[in-house]
Formats: structure tokens, C-alpha cells, sequence
């Protein structure tokens, strides 16, 4: 039988008749079951593959048992501080305190929930995952305290961090420990990110200038970004190495990029499409309406714009949904009684790219000394603007829909080809909610040119 929800209390448990969770989640998020929810996904997800999964979201981390109302877990506990970094969410630009923020999340939200975790529950294997652990996964500089920090892994005493989306990792670590492998033996899982002794270094692995170098000179902070930026492929990516202090923090290749079919399994899931019923009493959870019509069609983004984290996080390699898993999510919508006829969205970190694709990216990943769109588009670079247009006249003729909008940004510099104007007059004509969410980000091309966008002249 599958759970409406999955469970946030032990009475919940109790009802699905489970006496301990397999895997636990800590989340500093609300708990909403949609899959734009990276929580709800990834445990869904875990679900699919028999384990138990109970959900433990926006802890009082003042309160220890806030953290051990679903028991002691078998195998792991996942911790992640939600969609934003803990930081962004409290505080504004300015380093002042959000005074709009609604956050029950703590500063530093990861480290704080694995101190917790670690107090309550010794022994069991904590995980890092998500936005926050992701981005702090190396040295890095953290713009609060104005200077470099270490490692997210060694600053929360975590046993791993799973990098990028994780669907791929993530199984093979809980199946591993289901298997009772230790969590402190696997390290050869692409996708991860581990502490060692010195002595443990795998041969191959390259090595970045340590914490203490990056602390105190620019230069090599500036080198173990840029090589740890050129190794961000699956395919010929190099494990890392850094040293901090008397230990290695050793991160290894990114996870292969999922299959159509892979990532189709992970939007197919049984998802309730809405916020747990303990938040009702509170009327509901804000921002969830902005996304509860949307669909997730495209991951990953090719652009390398250097203001942005996708590079680092979902990976320069487009993935794309199949047609017949978002015609059945959209069929799904239809039939919720609440639905008014209006899918929010159909896209992904850049809407144009869906089915986009490239025969490097099969055999070798991503290049690593050219990009895919800057200075112009690369020849190799197919966009995959029909399968779109197709895609979008298939969701209008499903009954029960009336608009069909496409809210994610949209890369204009691709809108402007001359094999864009039928994708274009297409969007313009039945696609637009309001205004095209399209984003020259600067007007002066000095600036563009440090933030790897295209000349004004091309947004003109």
C-alpha cells in the first residue's frame, strides 16, 4: 500500500503498521509531497524501492525531541536545509535579518540538524544532501562571514556529503548500507563527497591547494575553483582532493546524468500534490500555489553563466522528461478537484532546452575547454525546439486544461535563431501568462562579459 503521505509522526507509522524507518529525512523545509519538493521526491523515490521513509520537517532545533519523534532509523539519516541555503533565507544582502522571512530554519542550517542528530541518535550514518551542501562541498568562500570556510562535511561532522540531484547516488548508498556495508567503506560511489586520513588517498585523485592555502591567498583559492570547475563531468571528471589541515576531504566524479527513463520514474511517483495535513491548521504552506499546477520538464543547464549554480549542481548535461510521462502528470492535475484549468508552467532551469542535445555529451560529457553557448551556440548543440511545440500542443488538447503557460526563464539569445521563430511565435501566441521571463541581467557589456552573457545588443 502506498502512504497518502509520508509519515511526520509515530501515530502515522503506527498506522502504516512500521515499528522503525528505514531511512529518516530532516528537512528544513515544509513538508509538501510534490515533486518540485526535492524532500518529497527523493523520498518517494526511496519509497519506490521498498524502503520506509518518514519525514521529520522544520525541527525546533532548540528541542532535542523534535528530532527523535520518529524513532531511531535502520540505516541513515538524510539531512537538507531545503530549496534556499539556510543563509539566503535569513538574511538579506545587506547581512540583515529577513524581517518577512516565516523560517524556522536555524543559521547554517546543515550543520546544525547533524549536531542534533548526532546527539540523539550516535552511531547512525548522517548524509548531507541538497542546495546547501552541495554549494559548501570544498572550501569555499562564504560571503556572512566575508572570508573562506571549510568543507560543509567537516565543519557538521556528517559522514558524506551526495552532491547535484542525487536520485543515482543516493540509491546505491542506502542499498549498500541495507547490505550492510558501513557508511565509512564506501568511497568509490560517483556523486559523493568523503573525509579521509592522508594515507587514504586513491591514486588518480587530483589534488586542489588545501584549505589553509585558500584561506591566505587569492590566487589559490581562484585555482582550486577552476580546477574543481573543469572536473565537473561525469564521464572524465577526476576525483578531488583538498587538504584541511590533517585531514582529506575527497570529492568524487559527479553522477552519471539520469537517463529519459530514470528521470521520467522519479516524476511518475505517487505523489498527493500537497502540503501534509499538520499544516492545515496554519492554512497551508506559503509559495506552495506557485508551483502546485507546474510541471518539471528539463534539468540541467548547458550556459555557464558565472553568477549561477547550476554548473556546480545540476550539471551542464540537459536532461529532458519524456513526452508521455508529463502528458500523465498533466492528466494527473486534471483530474485534482481543486484544478482551474491552468498549467503554471512546463519547464526547468532554462524552458528553450528541453530535449536539447549533443553527441559529445554521450560519449565524453560536457567539453571541457569550449562552451556550449558562449560566444555563440555551438553547432553541436542541438536545440530541441520541435519536440517542444509538439510537447505543448499535446498538453492543450487534454481535457480539462485551458492554459498552458511557460513560466521558467527562457535563454533569448537562442530565441533570436532563425530556427526559433515557429518556437517563438508558438510561445507568444499560447504560452505567456503576462510578461516572457527573459533576463538581459546588465545593460553594460563589460559586466556581461564577466557574467558570461550575451552583448545588450543581442536582448535589443
Amino acid at each position: 500500500m502506498t502512504a497518502p503521505f509520508l509519515p511526520m509522526s509515530f501515530n502515522e507509522m503506527k498506522r502504516l503498521g512500521w515499528e522503525q524507518l528505514d531511512v529518516l529525512i530532516v528537512t528544513g523545509d515544509a513538508y509538501v509531497d510534490h515533486p518540485a519538493y526535492g524532500t518529497a521526491l527523493i523520498g518517494r523515490l526511496l519509497e519506490s524501492q521498498g524502503y520506509k521513509v518518514g519525514i521529520i520537517a522544520e525541527p525546533d532545533w532548540k528541542d532535542p525531541q523534535s528530532f527523535t519523534r520518529l524513532g531511531r532509523p535502520r540505516l541513515a539519516v538524510l539531512i537538507n536545509a531545503g530549496a534556499v541555503d539556510s543563509m539566503i533565507v535569513n538574511y538579506t544582502a545587506n547581512k540583515r535579518p529577513r524581517r518577512d522571512s516565516i523560517s524556522h530554519m536555524p543559521d547554517r542550517a546543515c550543520i546544525v540538524y547533524t549536531n542534533c542528530i548526532r546527539a540523539a541518535f550516535k552511531g547512525v550514518p548522517v548524509i548531507l544532501g541538497g542546495i546547501e551542501a552541495s554549494l559548501r562541498r570544498l572550501a569555499h568562500y562564504d560571503y556572512w562571514d566575508d572570508k573562506p570556510r571549510r568543507s560543509l562535511l567537516l565543519d557538521s561532522k556528517a559522514d558524506m556529503i551526495i552532491y547535484g540531484m542525487g536520485e543515482r547516488p543516493l540509491i546505491e548508498v542506502i542499498d549498500r548500507l541495507n547490505k550492510k556495508e558501513t557508511i565509512s567503506s564506501i568511497r568509490d560511489l560517483p556523486g559523493t563527497v568523503v573525509a579521509l586520513k592522508p594515507s587514504e588517498l586513491p591514486s588518480g585523485a587530483l589534488m586542489l591547494p588545501s584549505f589553509e592555502e585558500v584561506s591566505q591567498n587569492k590566487a589559490a583559492f581562484n585555482k582550486a575553483f577552476s580546477l574543481a570547475y573543469r572536473e565537473m563531468n561525469a564521464l572524465r571528471g577526476k576525483p578531488l582532493a583538498q587538504p584541511h589541515a590533517d585531514r582529506l576531504v575527497l570529492q568524487l566524479p559527479p553522477a552519471l546524468p539520469l537517463t529519459t527513463e530514470e528521470l521520467d520514474r522519479s516524476y511518475d511517483l505517487p505523489y498527493a500534490r500537497r502540503w501534509h495535513p499538520s499544516y492545515d491548521a496554519q492554512g497551508g504552506v506559503q509559495g506552495f500555489e506557485v508551483v502546485r499546477w507546474s510541471i518539471t520538464a528539463v534539468r540541467g543547464c548547458p550556459a555557464e553563466c558565472s553568477f549561477c549554480s547550476l554548473t556546480m549542481h545540476q550539471g551542464r548535461v540537459i536532461q529532458s522528461r519524456s513526452e508521455r510521462s508529463i502528458l500523465k502528470e498533466v492528466e494527473r492535475i486534471t483530474k485534482d478537484k481543486e484544478f482551474r484549468g491552468t498549467i503554471s508552467d512546463v519547464g526547468g532551469p532554462t524552458a528553450n532546452l528541453y530535449a536539447a542535445s549533443c553527441k559529445t555529451w554521450e560519449k565524453a560529457g560536457a567539453c571541457q575547454n569550449k562552451q556550449c553557448m558562449m560566444p555563440e551556440k555551438c553547432p553541436s548543440l542541438k536545440l530541441g525546439l520541435d519536440k517542444a511545440i509538439t510537447l505543448y500542443r499535446a498538453i492543450r488538447k487534454i481535457k480539462g486544461v485551458k492554459h498552458v503557460f511557460v513560466s521558467s526563464g527562457l535563454r533569448y539569445d537562442l530565441l533570436v535563431k532563425p530556427e526559433a521563430q515557429e518556437y517563438l511565435r508558438e510561445l507568444c501566441a499560447h504560452h505567456i501568462s503576462g510578461q516572457m521571463k527573459v533576463a538581459p541581467e546588465h545593460t553594460q557589456d563589460h559586466v556581461l562579459r564577466l557574467m558570461n552573457k550575451p552583448s545588450y545588443k543581442v536582448y535589443e
